[in-house]
């Protein structure tokens, strides 16, 4: 089957272009491949006692070219798909919960150990002053988030600072809460891995595990995958399914 690329094209605002692929040769990972990205069998890393320490480096993804293959990898952009681009505390809240349902299970399962450490950042909140409490170990989760539509914007600062009162009449402040860090995914590409799964029947499991799924991130400003297909650099017989957020590279064989 044929397909149009698009080169040398501009979008008036440039966006992620992100694809995943199915490859025609299937193959599955095994524990101990998974565990190798890790370094857990490594002797430097045995005092880590069997706990899966995640990283944030990378994990946002938007324009550049990369091509995504391996269990760590495609982790990193699935957390940052169903579970990162948060804003509010309340965002944070639930991709925590999402976290904890969807990942820590399968991941403890499929790499073999016993718990899983998430990547954590300090990220600032308006919050309702009575819900702040002087336990510093004070969860997160307790705290009321101010809604944008009750802040009242101090017009006598240039520092975007709201106002203490609300309109509501409550007190505020802004306070600095230790949140996941799951990365994001640039809104043009938001959700494509959940509409891949779930058109083509496909698990998280078999997604991370399956060495026949690969991600491509690029962008509609370059179109560099889209080049490497026209120019023939990219053997297009040996994919079987090219699933975008450009339709113009989407592919049924």
């Amino acid at each position: 089957m044929k397909m149009q690329i698009r080169t040398g094209m501009f979008e008036t605002n440039s966006s992620s272009a992100h694809s995943l692929l199915i490859m025609k040769k299937r193959q599955t990972m095994t524990q101990q491949e998974i565990r190798d990205e890790f370094y857990l069998d490594e002797d430097w890393c045995k005092d880590k006692n069997n706990i899966l320490q995640l990283d944030s480096y990378g994990n946002d993804y938007g324009r550049g070219f990369d091509v995504l293959t391996s269990f760590r990898d495609k982790l990193s952009y699935a957390l940052a798909s169903m579970c990162g681009s948060c804003y509010t505390l309340t965002s944070y809240i639930e991709a925590g919960d999402r976290f904890e349902r969807k990942f820590v299970p399968l991941l403890k399962r499929l790499v073999g150990v016993d718990e899983i450490k998430m990547p954590t950042e300090y990220k600032n909140f308006n919050v309702y002053s009575d819900t702040v409490t002087d336990d510093e170990y004070q969860d997160y989760e307790t705290y009321e988030e101010v809604p944008y539509d009750d802040l009242i914007y101090n017009e006598d600062r240039e520092d975007g600072i709201y106002k203490e009162t609300c309109k509501s009449g409550r007190k505020q402040e802004v306070i600095w809460l230790n949140v996941p860090d799951f990365g994001s995914v640039d809104h043009a590409s938001s959700g494509l891995l959940q509409s891949f799964l779930k058109k083509y029947g496909i698990t998280l499991e078999k997604y991370l595990t399956r060495k026949d799924i690969v991600v491509i991130i690029d962008g509609d400003e370059l179109c560099i995958f889209g080049t490497m297909l026209d120019s023939g650099l990219v053997n297009e017989d040996a994919i079987q399914i090219i699933y975008s957020s450009l339709s113009s590279y989407n592919k049924r064989n």
